[in-house]
């Protein structure tokens, strides 16, 4: 958060938060109780470059960790075509 770059980046997060919270991806925290485990998840952040290598974007990705999940507890496997 102290980078020179970082306002860029901050900016970035917000219009993937907004995009996902439009596309209904996401929405308001839920309280569970202890035995709910919630799926992580993790930002991906990369700089897109033309062909002078110049940066001309900041892109940022959030990224659920798919692998926390468990079967017939966080998703049926009959629903997945």
């Amino acid at each position: 958060m102290n980078r020179k770059y970082w306002p860029k980046w901050k900016d970035e997060i917000n219009k993937e938060l907004n995009s996902l919270t439009q596309r209904k991806v996401i929405g308001p925290v839920v309280h569970t109780t202890n035995k709910v485990w919630a799926v992580g998840h993790e930002w991906v952040f990369v700089r897109k470059r033309n062909e002078k290598n110049e940066v001309v974007r900041y892109k940022t990705i959030l990224v659920a960790q798919g692998f926390t999940q468990r079967p017939e507890i966080d998703y049926d496997r009959s629903e997945e075509s």
